[in-house]
């Protein structure tokens, strides 16, 4: 079990013997163990009374050139409790290999220095994350912890890699080998107008797109050659004659030469 964590129980378990705790942690560092899961792929973590799965939304390497970033979690996760009952989940980011980078563990879009502990109800579903907050131009890798405290042999450590600044968009080996990163729109929900961010590794040709649920083209929201790095375009709540479009769920997806991905957003006036 990493120190970190370690420490962080004794102060919580307080007056909880040496042995008992010795034993919990021994059985935590037998299920320990580094994870890598593409998004939508999700891992379940059972025994007895206590049980969770964990769901990522974002890649495990994130690209961003705008440092600091101090805005939403770059990376994100879907945390189920399967549980009977209600439980509390601890977080921390560990091992991060730059050194002036700022840890950050996150639930929804608020985020805590380090570490923090979550309550979920039995069968209820949070969002959690990691943003770290990049100081400098680099590439860092990090672990994002993840132990039930109901029963802390159930942990997962996922092993999380930020390309930031400069080298976002200056070392050919990333940028050959990642596709581009779509951002979830800010805000979602959204009412009148929202704004949505992709990162581009390389330079490309560029078709950023939006459907109904139906599968049909509401607007073109980009369209032609985009340079590498970040950039975002707004849209507001129209289709492409300009007509108000109505509540529901609606998908946006990035076209480039090296790669498709697509999310969802939600319209409520």
């Amino acid at each position: 079990m990493p120190l970190g964590v370690l420490m962080s129980r004794l102060l919580r378990l307080g007056g909880a013997s040496l042995a008992a705790l010795l034993f919990a942690n021994s059985l935590a560092l037998a299920a320990e163990h580094h994870v890598t899961l593409a998004p939508g792929e999700e891992i379940r973590i059972d025994r007895g009374a206590f049980a969770y799965t964990i769901t990522p939304i974002s890649p495990f390497t994130q690209f961003d050139t705008d440092i600091p970033d101090f805005v939403s979690p770059y990376f994100k996760f879907l945390l189920t409790n399967d549980s009977a009952t209600s439980d509390d989940y601890y977080m921390e980011v560990l091992n991060v290999t730059q050194g002036t980078w700022f840890p950050q563990v996150c639930i929804g879009e608020v985020c805590f220095p380090s570490n923090t502990t979550i309550t979920i109800g039995t069968a209820a579903t949070d969002t959690v994350g990691v943003n770290v907050i990049a100081t400098s131009d680099g590439i860092g890798e990090f672990d994002f912890y993840l132990e039930s405290v109901g029963d802390p042999g159930l942990n997962d450590m996922f092993h999380l890699t930020l390309v930031a600044g400069t080298a976002a968009v200056d070392a050919p080996e990333f940028a050959d080998a990642f596709a581009p990163l779509l951002r979830q729109n800010v805000p979602n929900p959204m009412s009148d107008a929202t704004e949505i961010g992709f990162v581009l590794p390389q330079e490309s040709r560029v078709d950023l797109r939006l459907y109904d649920v139906q599968g049909r083209l509401v607007e073109t929201l980009a369209s032609g050659v985009r340079t590498a790095g970040a950039h975002s375009v707004e849209w507001n709540a129209r289709d492409a004659a300009g007509k108000a479009l109505p509540n529901g769920v609606y998908f946006y997806r990035l076209e480039t030469s090296t790669g498709v991905t697509s999310r969802t957003l939600t319209l409520i006036r």
